[in-house]
């Protein structure tokens, strides 16, 4: 696999809803991915900033 690149994505934190905010994120970080032309992208767990969650990762092309 060929690395693209980094991705991150933020969303607002809103507890409960933790599971919803997850998936927001990867959806997110999915779709700069896509954008950098990546068909693969591998993320790092969520982490919680204050009153928001952050998600990294990395961008692949791979066959």
């Amino acid at each position: 696999c060929i690395e693209k690149g980094n991705v991150y994505s933020e969303a607002p934190y809103y507890g409960v809803f933790t599971d919803t905010t997850t998936e927001k994120l990867e959806n997110l970080a999915k779709e700069s991915a896509f954008r950098l032309g990546a068909s693969y992208v591998v993320l790092d767990k969520p982490v919680e900033k204050g009153r928001t969650i952050t998600m990294q990762g990395k961008a692949y092309t791979c066959p």
